[in-house]
């Protein structure tokens, strides 16, 4: 949202573009009486601080990451970060790191059909075909969804062996960044319970 005003859009077009969509689906569900997901378990304050603390860098680092690159795919860091850092508590790291290499092989295999001469109609109808495969799969617990969206953002987008490459590097910093946050998020979560713990017990004396 933030990076968006810099494209063609201004920023009310960029809101419509995510709005209608939500309005669209939430009326089509409620309309179909498709199920909610089910709702995770709580995880304590101390974690949804330290969780929106390292959020917060997270997103600003991405963000000034993205301000370096004069490339029309420089919004796939943030975007990408987003999905890793946003799973269910405990889970971030490991599904950071399967993701990332499955998003990297996903751009691989874009750039190996970037080869192919193909017409530009011909790599959009695979990007299309990749993408929904990848959305229909995106329910399963592994990253096989991760490796046929990747693959088709770069088809539908962008077949250029420039774009895939690119999309694999900012799949590796984003998993990176969400790893080492994960980390930091661990330790300022244990040190905010010990210091609840030491509050606790010079409250009992």
């Amino acid at each position: 949202m933030l990076i968006g005003p810099a494209g063609n859009g201004s920023a009310l077009e960029l809101f419509a573009a995510y709005l209608v969509p939500l309005l669209v689906g939430s009326l089509l569900a409620a309309g179909l009486g498709a199920e909610a997901l089910a709702s995770r378990p709580p995880a304590g304050a101390r974690y949804g601080r330290a969780h929106a603390i390292a959020l917060a860098i997270g997103l600003s680092t991405s963000i000034i990451l993205s301000w370096q690159f004069d490339h029309p795919g420089a919004h796939w860091i943030m975007t990408l970060f987003v999905v890793r850092a946003l799973g269910d508590p405990g889970t971030h790291r490991k599904k950071a790191l399967w993701t990332g290499l499955a998003t990297m092989l996903g751009a691989v295999t874009a750039a190996l059909v970037t080869f192919v001469p193909l017409p530009p109609s011909l790599f959009t109808v695979l990007g299309a075909l990749f993408l929904l495969i990848g959305l229909r799969l995106m329910p399963l617990p592994d990253a096989k969804s991760s490796l046929f969206m990747s693959a088709g953002v770069v088809l539908a987008t962008a077949p250029t062996l420039d774009a895939a490459l690119y999309r694999g590097g900012a799949a590796l910093a984003a998993s990176l960044l969400a790893i080492m946050l994960s980390y930091a998020s661990a330790l300022l979560t244990e040190r905010l319970e010990r210091t609840r713990l030491a509050q606790g017990d010079h409250d009992e004396i």
